[in-house]
Formats: C-alpha cells, sequence, structure tokens
C-alpha cells in the first residue's frame, strides 16, 4: 500500500468498512503512532480551518498536542474543545507566537525551548495567507505587506521543519505535512505571490523526500482547494 495512502488511512481521510467503529479506531491509533515514534504532534495555524481540524483529529487518534498560532483566546477555545476540564488526555499545550515574525531570534527564544521539551512525531505547517486577488503592483499594503505573506507562507514552514527533523532523523521516523494549495499547481491569474509561495512548500516537500528517503521519516504536500477559513478573506491563523 503506497506511504500516501497508509498515512490518509490514519488520519481518516480516506476509510474502509468496519464491522466496529472502535477496533478501526484503535487499528489507525497504533498504526499512525508506530509509524511515527512519538506522541505529540506540532500543528500550526491551529485557531481556525484546516489546522483546528487536524488537531481535532490528531487527538482523536490519541496524540497530544502544541498548536501554535497567533490569537492567545482562539488557542484557548481550540484547547477547551479538545481537552475539557474533567480529561486529562489528550494533553494539550499552546503557543502564542505571530508567524509573520521574521526574527529567527524571537524562534530561539519563545518557540524552541517549549518544543524542546516534547517529543514530536508529527509536524503539520498549516500557517498561511491568502493575499487579495489582484494585480501584483496594487495589493494593499505594498512592500509591509507582501513581506508579511512571504514570510507567513515560506519561514515557519521551513524554520520548524528543520527544528523537528533532527528529532525525528534520531529515531528515523516521524511525519511533517506542509499545506500548500491547489493553486500551486497553476498560475492562477492575479495570485502571482499566493501560488509561488505555495509552489515552494511542493518543492520543498519533494526535495525533502528524496533526501531522507534512506529513512522512515515521511514528507507530505497537501493541495486544498477553496474552503471557507478567514486567511481567505486576508488574514491568517
Amino acid at each position: 500500500m503506497p506511504m500516501i495512502v497508509r498515512v490518509a488511512l490514519c488520519l481518516g481521510c480516506v476509510n474502509f468498512r468496519c464491522p466496529n467503529n472502535y477496533e478501526c479506531n484503535d487499528v489507525y491509533k497504533c498504526y499512525l503512532r508506530r509509524l511515527v515514534g512519538a506522541k505529540w504532534a506540532v500543528v500550526t495555524g491551529a485557531s481556525d480551518g484546516i489546522g483546528k481540524e487536524y488537531a481535532k483529529q490528531l487527538a482523536n487518534k490519541g496524540f497530544n498536542l502544541m498548536l501554535i498560532s497567533r490569537s492567545a483566546d482562539k488557542l484557548k477555545a481550540v484547547k477547551e474543545e479538545i481537552q475539557p476540564k474533567q480529561f486529562l488526555e489528550p494533553e494539550v499545550k499552546w503557543i502564542s507566537f505571530d508567524l509573520t515574525n521574521g526574527n529567527i531570534e524571537d524562534y530561539e527564544k519563545w518557540l524552541f525551548p517549549e518544543l524542546s521539551k516534547i517529543d514530536i512525531g508529527m509536524l503539520v505547517n498549516n500557517v498561511g495567507s491568502f493575499p487579495p486577488l489582484m494585480r501584483f503592483h496594487e495589493l494593499p499594503g505594498e512592500h509591509r505587506s507582501i513581506a508579511k505573506d512571504l514570510l507567513l507562507n515560506t519561514m515557519p514552514h521551513t524554520i520548524l521543519t528543520a527544528f523537528v527533523l533532527k528529532q525525528m532523523t534520531e529515531r528515523n521516523k516521524g511525519i511533517i505535512i506542509n499545506i500548500a494549495s491547489v493553486a500551486a499547481a497553476f498560475p492562477l491569474f492575479h495570485t502571482a505571490l499566493y501560488s509561488s509561495v505555495k509552489k515552494y512548500l511542493i518543492w520543498f516537500s519533494s526535495i525533502l523526500r528524496q533526501d531522507y528517503a534512506d529513512t522512515d521519516i515521511i514528507i507530505q504536500s497537501i493541495l486544498p482547494g477553496i474552503f471557507s477559513q478567514k486567511c481567505h478573506r486576508k488574514s491568517h491563523t
């Protein structure tokens, strides 16, 4: 069975008939945990949309969660939804961090120390933004806005991947998922910045797969289409 299908099965993206849903869920949990070799999953952009849903599904599969996003209030709400007060598992932690921040010293000060405390089996690089559909020179905010979108859609994915790969190579296991976009597959009208940065994630993932082909580390890029999320109204999570 192709590895991408195995991971999709484990996450519940595809399914098969099973007489007992609880037994199937236990199979998914055991197999996915065996693939990653650790109990923590890190999800960026976890306060809304795809990131939030990944967090919920991974919690259902038995993972502890480290959620990273800008809004502390939203992260608290997601934690309470996933981990009601009367339950101790899954363990859910969060870090409020603005990933448009291009200062690597802030990563080293605020993110890396917390991430170093946990064994990371899976990284979901979901954070991103969707600039307005217009000609490049007409984008609002001009250079500052362009710089923020460029940073948000590339830097966290790159830096966090480099960080978790050190752990994953030591245990020879792990899963990294980069959420790109169907826009990466086509040079779409009025999406010069967005299509380009999402294409970067595809090439980044593809090259890493080759570089780590001699390990059991799984690296994927996902190309979702249009969906209802605030980043598609020019914001980010």
